[in-house]
């Protein structure tokens, strides 16, 4: 039963394109053929062949690219619908050519981009929400996450469209369900499920409470799936012969082998699969399967629970996935055993193991560096408590000693001379002495990294502030002058009947001057920072710096809006200046920034392909100097590493910050 909980992680992505019509999906179509013989605009009668062409794209594909050839057709002369019809043109091949699919979807995007009504932010939001499920399919989940929070998410906030923001909500939530971040999945799909709420009947919504199901069975709590479950039994009531019965059913046959209720779950099972038959090929139905195959083992008729493994083993579609295969390997091997066939049993069991192997030792390579920032992390921790602990104990063993050579004293009064007694005075009073200097020394070290870190924070504040006041004397000082000398030289040349070569360099020049000044302001003050955030001004730092001979990418996950002014400042002067010593003095080609937060730690990587430094040798100039003040500032760790196997240096950051 343990590997079904880790089955749900890999399932989202077959049948989640699956529901993107009304419950009632032939009455939905049967309304849209009778609107194309009604008389109608060229544009309604195009929009209303795409959705035909989207309702069939899975049943039927012929009659969806029929569809959609007829709506090309009444779209020659409008831009947004030649837009539209490349979203729905990919979403014809989404399945078969994603990486074609990728390429259109991007066209449509670019067409409509140029259209800002509430329409084309719905097809662009569309356009970045298939695009972000073809990579989860690709398992590349945190990509997804990323180009749903960033891109679709807020354009479907702009169409005003709430089932498509649901919709959009609900598969972040689904990313975080295949990383196996299940408090993150479920705070989404609240989310998810509090926006589909407002338009009932949309298959959207039944999916958010069978997810909902799945993430409370793997998080232990049955019973709340069992009310999660009844919601989505109430949705579907009224759509007797709609595909997502299936899902249910698989769903209700789950938590009941978990619950180990095997006969309960083999009759749930059973009553999917007969409902399956009408919707032969679909996901569901291998899920119904190994469900089936869950609740045969534990009613312990095993050789029925190896016939639906067999199947389940010969289903190419089911075994494409890795996890999947661990399951069937496992289960045959199971079967096998408790039929007294250990040759077979032993097969299989050979089979799971080389790819569970397999599998751990791709997750350890992966998490190798995450490791080793963790174990850095911690070590510095221990050295921190170990100092602290240190200093605790030097005062109890001082103590200690100032009792014990009382009590020493005590005895000696009755077994030694007064003058023996005045030397051992003489002696406990010395150590005493040691000990409180050296209580002393400990207490003063303590004291002086307090004023160092005070004196850093002064400093760094003068420093912004200086460079505020001068960035303000250079914009509206010396950048009124010029712009006045450009103005007057301006209007000079215009009134000039002949104007002079010369004169019309010197205003270039002007100009070209005036842009600098805007720029050196600008880095000295970065206004963006105030006004829309760390992650922006940030992602416009790398956009600023990128170039066709150096290119620049910018990865974000997690920053919070709550950051404090101050610390906000500090990253951003932090990655400023790292990033400025790369285009400076590595001669790198490309350079990968990624920002997170956790709580109350910020994370910085930059990674260069550069030629490398020696981090240990000491620095020339005052770059490095700065950050380490920033960094110790935030009571944060940093280290700088050669790139594995590669050219160039990855700068490694851990940040303190306000959670």
């Amino acid at each position: 039963m343990r590997c079904s909980i880790l089955l749900i992680t890999c399932l989202f992505a077959f049948f989640f394109a699956a529901a993107q019509v009304p419950l009632d999906g032939p009455a939905y179509a049967d309304s849209l053929k009778k609107q194309l013989l009604r008389k109608a605009s060229s544009d309604e009668q195009a929009i209303t062949r795409f959705f035909l062409a989207e309702y069939y794209v899975n049943s039927n594909p012929q009659t969806a690219q029929r569809y959609l050839n007829d709506g090309i057709k009444h779209s020659i002369n409008a831009p947004f619908l030649l837009a539209v019809s490349k979203y729905y043109s990919a979403l014809l091949i989404s399945d078969k050519q994603p990486i074609q699919a990728v390429s259109k979807f991007m066209e449509s995007e670019a067409g409509l981009k140029k259209l800002n009504t509430p329409q084309s932010y719905k097809y662009r939001a569309m356009c970045w929400h298939r695009i972000a499920l073809i990579k989860q399919k690709e398992n590349n989940q945190k990509e997804s996450i990323s180009l749903l929070l960033q891109k679709a998410i807020p354009l479907a906030r702009l169409s005003k469209d709430e089932n498509l923001l649901g919709r959009n909500y609900l598969l972040v939530s689904a990313g975080f369900k295949n990383l196996n971040a299940l408090d993150q999945e479920r705070r989404y799909l609240d989310i998810a499920i509090g926006t589909l709420k407002q338009k009932k009947h949309t298959p959207h919504l039944v999916m958010a409470y069978q997810f909902l199901a799945e993430n409370n069975i793997a998080q232990g709590v049955p019973d709340s799936a069992k009310f999660n479950l009844i919601e989505m039994r109430k949705l579907l009531l009224p759509y007797s012969d709609n595909v997502l019965w299936l899902d249910y059913y698989a769903t209700e046959a789950f938590r009941l082998n978990i619950g180990q209720n095997f006969e309960a779950a083999f009759s749930a099972s059973k009553k999917g699969l007969i409902l399956s038959r009408r919707h032969e090929g679909r996901y569901a139905q291998m899920r119904l399967q190994l469900q089936q195959f869950y609740a045969l083992l534990g009613k312990k008729q095993y050789r029925q629970a190896q016939q639906v493994a067999l199947l389940l083993k010969d289903n190419k579609v089911f075994m494409t996935w890795d996890l999947n295969k661990l399951l069937v390997y496992e289960g045959l091997a199971k079967s096998y055993e408790n039929t007294n066939q250990p040759e077979e049993a032993y097969r299989w069991l050979r089979l799971y193991t080389a790819l569970n192997d397999s599998l751990n030792n791709k997750k350890l390579k992966q998490s190798a560096n995450q490791l080793e920032v963790q174990y850095r992390t911690e070590e510095n921790k221990k050295k921190n408590i170990a100092l602290s602990a240190e200093i605790q104990q030097n005062k109890l063993t001082a103590k200690n000693t100032i009792l014990l050579n009382w009590l020493l004293l005590s005895v000696s009064v009755f077994l030694f001379l007064l003058a023996l007694l005045g030397w051992l005075f003489y002696r406990n009073s010395k150590r005493i002495a040691l000990q409180k200097e050296l209580i002393h020394k400990q207490e003063l070290e303590v004291f002086d990294r307090q004023q160092q870190t005070k004196l850093v924070e002064v400093m760094l504040r003068a420093k912004e502030a200086e460079q505020n006041r001068v960035a303000k004397d250079l914009h509206d000082g010396l950048g009124a002058m010029l712009a006045m000398s450009r103005l007057n030289l301006s209007n000079y040349l215009q009134e000039s009947a002949n104007p002079d070569p010369e004169l019309q360099r010197v205003l270039l020049q002007l100009s070209d001057t005036m842009s600098e000044l805007r720029r050196i302001a600008y880095n000295m003050m970065p206004e963006m920072l105030f006004k829309l955030g760390l992650e922006a001004s940030l992602r416009d730092l790398c956009e600023s710096l990128s170039s066709d001979n150096f290119i620049v990418e910018f990865q974000s996950f997690g920053i919070s809006d709550a950051l404090k002014t101050e610390e906000k400042l500090h990253i951003y002067r932090i990655v400023q200046e790292a990033m400025t010593n790369v285009t400076k003095h590595a001669g790198a080609k490309s350079l990968l920034l990624q920002c997170s937060q956790e709580n109350d730690r910020f994370y910085i990587t930059i990674e260069d392909d550069g030629r490398g430094f020696d981090a240990h040798a000491k620095a020339k100039g005052v770059g490095l100097s700065n950050i380490k003040s920033r960094v110790a500032y935030l009571k944060g760790s940093m280290e700088i590493l050669p790139q594995n196997n590669n050219q160039g240096t990855s700068m490694n950051i851990e940040l303190h910050v306000s959670n």
